[in-house]
């Protein structure tokens, strides 16, 4: 039952940076409990990023 693709640490005075410099694609496919992708304190980076599909995720 994934609910965060990045579960937050609890340390939200923290700040983070998670760097996914090689992904070209990103899918989400029928996860019926995903709530977020990430809901922390984080600073995402995709550079290499060119799809991002996302389906049947109702809880998003």
């Amino acid at each position: 039952m994934m609910r965060e693709v990045i579960a937050s640490d609890g340390d939200e005075a923290t700040y983070h940076e998670i760097n996914f410099k090689e992904l070209k694609c990103l899918k989400l496919y029928y996860l019926q409990n995903l709530k977020s992708f990430c809901s922390g304190n984080y600073t995402l980076k995709f550079p290499s990023l060119d799809e991002v599909y996302v389906g049947d995720c109702p809880a998003m």
